[in-house]
């Protein structure tokens, strides 16, 4: 059986610009979970549609920095 947890409410674009560390921890927490090498993350943005550049910006977490498979479902 799998595992999906669910998280919000921080501001990732800070996090790429290195401000604020935390969500990083909590992120490698919630990947720890994941009995994989390389654990898959989906990105379920706001049904307002973020900006793509806040995309890149978890994209960039996930996938440069904690070296997970990244992927984006977009509703529009």
């Amino acid at each position: 059986m799998g595992i999906i947890v669910a998280i919000g409410g921080y501001n990732f674009e800070s996090v790429v610009d290195e401000k604020i560390k935390t969500p990083i921890i909590i992120d490698k927490t919630i990947l720890s979970l994941m009995d994989k090498a390389t654990p898959n993350v989906l990105f379920l943005p706001t049904a307002s549609s973020d900006k793509q550049s806040y995309i890149n910006s978890i994209k960039k977490i996930y996938k440069d920095k904690l070296k997970a498979n990244f992927d984006v479902l977009l509703f529009h």
